[in-house]
């Protein structure tokens, strides 16, 4: 993942490196590609259609479009741990 938000970072005061999230799905679709991450419905309105089979290489795709997007409309963070949003 080429993005800003995917890089592993150096902590400041112990040298301990701290892995994101992104550096995991990465590390899943590199290995295990076509494992299956999500089984999720076709439709949302009848189960009937079937389901979908979402892999982490799937996973993967979506977190760098949705990288490059937040990069393009927001810009790229100022400091690391900068919080475009939060929502809890």
């Amino acid at each position: 993942m080429t993005s800003a938000m995917a890089t592993t970072h150096q902590k400041q005061h112990t040298g301990e490196q701290q892995t994101t999230v992104a550096d995991y799905i990465d590390s899943a679709a590199e290995s295990v590609p076509n494992s299956t991450w999500a089984i999720v419905p076709r439709s949302s309105s009848s189960l009937d259609e079937g389901w979908h089979h979402v892999t982490f290489a799937d996973l993967a795709r979506a977190v760098n479009n949705m990288s490059r997007w937040i990069e393009r409309t927001c810009g790229i963070a100022e400091k690391v741990g900068q919080t475009i949003g939060y929502m809890g």
